[in-house]
């Protein structure tokens, strides 16, 4: 078993007005499901490692004719 190098206590600020709904974890990220303020679904992906964030994933509903709009 490698032995990883920890990481001091960490404090990671979330979009205001939203709530942790779960965390999932795999072997190299913690995948925080979250409430945004608006309603919408977002996944905050986290680095297990180091604690850094590797980005927000905000969710939202496909157009209807099966389309999404792509962020620039």
């Amino acid at each position: 078993l490698m032995e990883l190098p920890g990481f001091a206590d960490k404090s990671i600020a979330i979009p205001p007005g939203s709530d942790v709904k779960d965390v999932i974890s795999d072997d190299r990220r913690l995948i925080v499901r979250l409430r945004l303020a608006g309603g919408q679904a977002a996944l905050l992906l986290i680095n297990a490692f180091t604690g850094e964030i590797i980005g927000l994933i905000t969710l939202h509903h496909a157009h209807q004719n099966g389309g999404t709009t792509k962020s620039k």
